[in-house]
């Protein structure tokens, strides 16, 4: 038990120092500077940036290019650098589409830096003019399909507690509720594990592209009660997942809650 303990907590430090890493693939943009913007695409530990901009004579361009993970710095912050193309190629329109025909001409460089994870920022240098801009995840509609019932897993790490027999981590199987959200914007997140501990937080829903958040009230039949962050919730037609952090009797507990639907939920 205690190998197992140990390897659970190995498992767990290497998975906190990952998840500053997450998964990028969104719409981004300035809300300052509403007209331009970029996606990202994100695979492992590399990314794929779309900037669509305008060039000198005011008309619409884009640049693209490919970059991978070179650094991450003290305070966690990713790095990823790459190159710039401009790419022209056949007509939208026509009959058949050439490849032969697309040229992608070297421009610059970029680098991206995830400074969390819904803000980065985007610096570059493309003929000889370089920028820095700051951007965030744009959002499009709240996702709805964080609502429903889930049956996976539930795994944290608590630590700090005065009492430091309450260190230590946590693995369990769970069933997740998630109810509200809609235009309310206000969710509840109610789980219950396999030993029969239940525990419910409510708080108002925020969304920042892909990636929704809460904070608010968080308490469990064990009469453990305290505050609760819930961060990058999503959800699909089959899963659902997020990260939270919750405060409890000193105690700090930093987890990953994920689970797959449940038929007809």
């Amino acid at each position: 038990m205690t190998a197992l303990r140990l390897l659970l907590a190995a498992f767990l430090a290497f998975a906190a120092f990952t998840a500053s890493a997450s998964d990028k693939t969104d719409l981004w943009y300035n809300p300052s500077e509403s007209g331009w913007g970029m996606t990202l695409a994100n695979q492992g530990d590399t990314i794929f940036v779309t900037l669509y901009v305008y060039g000198a004579d005011n008309n619409p361009t884009w640049f693209v290019g490919t970059a991978s993970l070179t650094s991450t710095d003290a305070q966690g912050v990713n790095r990823y650098d790459g190159d710039f193309y401009r790419v022209t190629g056949p007509f939208y329109g026509g009959a058949i589409f050439d490849p032969s025909a697309v040229n992608a001409t070297k421009v610059g460089t970029y680098t991206y830096r995830e400074l969390t994870a819904t803000t980065g920022q985007i610096s570059y240098s493309v003929n000889g003019v370089s920028y820095s801009k700051n951007v965030q995840r744009q959002t499009l509609a709240l996702n709805g399909k964080i609502i429903g019932l889930f049956g996976g897993g539930y795994f944290s790490l608590v630590s700090g507690c005065t009492n430091a027999s309450f260190n230590g981590t946590i693995q369990s199987f769970v069933t997740v509720t998630v109810s509200g959200a809609g235009t309310s914007k206000q969710v509840v997140v109610a789980f219950q594990n396999n030993t029969g501990t239940s525990c419910t937080v409510s708080g108002n829903y925020t969304q920042a592209g892909r990636f929704g958040s809460m904070t608010g009230t968080w308490s469990c039949n064990n009469s453990v009660v305290g505050t609760s962050t819930f961060s990058e919730m999503e959800g699909s037609g089959n899963t659902f997942s997020a990260r939270f952090q919750n405060k409890f009797s000193g105690c700090t507990e930093d987890g990953y809650l994920s689970g797959g639907r449940v038929f007809g939920s």
